[in-house]
């Protein structure tokens, strides 16, 4: 995984329980996503986003997307 700055043309947020819904949107060419780990995710999948999210976002970053996380509070 790389920090080198660039510029985020193009973000998607997404509910980040569902990595194959994630991974099909990755094919669309934006520069970031960004996995919902609140809002979008539906209360009972939550524990589920968050254990799944550092394999996707290991996947998308791989594919030279940014990955972001958002949560409501630390």
């Amino acid at each position: 995984m790389q920090n080198d700055p660039r510029a985020i043309r193009s973000l998607v947020f997404l509910p980040a329980h569902d990595p194959e819904l994630i991974r099909e949107h990755a094919e669309y060419g934006m520069d970031g996503i960004c996995l919902d780990l609140e809002d979008l995710t539906p209360m009972d999948q939550k524990e589920r986003a968050r254990r799944i999210y550092p394999e996707i976002a290991k996947e998308l970053n791989a594919r030279g997307i940014a990955a972001f996380a958002r949560t409501n509070t630390l």
